[in-house]
Formats: C-alpha cells, structure tokens, sequence
C-alpha cells in the first residue's frame, strides 16, 4: 500500500504486495480503495459496487496515518470476504 498526495488530497493505492480478498459477492478482484478528503476509507469491488467501510479519527493531515486508515480497510475488506 502506498499514499500518494494529489493537489493536497491523500489517495491510497494498492500495490502488487498488498494481499486483497475477491469481492464476496461477484468474485471480482477489481478492487479499489477509496477516501474522501478525510483519512475515512473504503474498500469497493469496481463491478458490483459492494463497499467497506471504515471509522477513522485522529490527525488527517498525516501521511502515515492515511496509511494505517486505508490498511485498516483493507483488512475489514479481508475479513468480510472470508465469510
């Protein structure tokens, strides 16, 4: 996982050593982490739309702690598709 940082704007992206769960519900492994402006994160299949979220607080002008935020989500993501 890595952070990148856009125009100001955090954007997580998943790198080929992250470990993603296919989407529980159509298989895909077409899977996206998003934010908005804040270092709130989700996990989102791009075919059928099914989404993860997560809560975060803390210091959202930290690069480290978008980083935590979206692994954070990413494991959410893992454990919901183990089901």
């Amino acid at each position: 996982m890595k952070v990148n940082i856009e125009n100001g704007i955090f954007h997580a992206v998943i790198t080929e050593n992250d470990h993603v769960e296919k989407c529980p519900f159509c298989g895909s492994d077409d899977i996206i982490v998003q934010n908005t402006w804040t270092a709130s994160y989700w996990v989102e299949c791009s075919d059928c739309g099914a989404e993860m979220h997560t809560q975060s607080s803390g210091d959202h002008d930290n690069k480290d702690h978008h980083l935590r935020e979206a692994m954070a989500a990413i494991d959410a993501w893992n454990v919901r598709a183990k089901r």
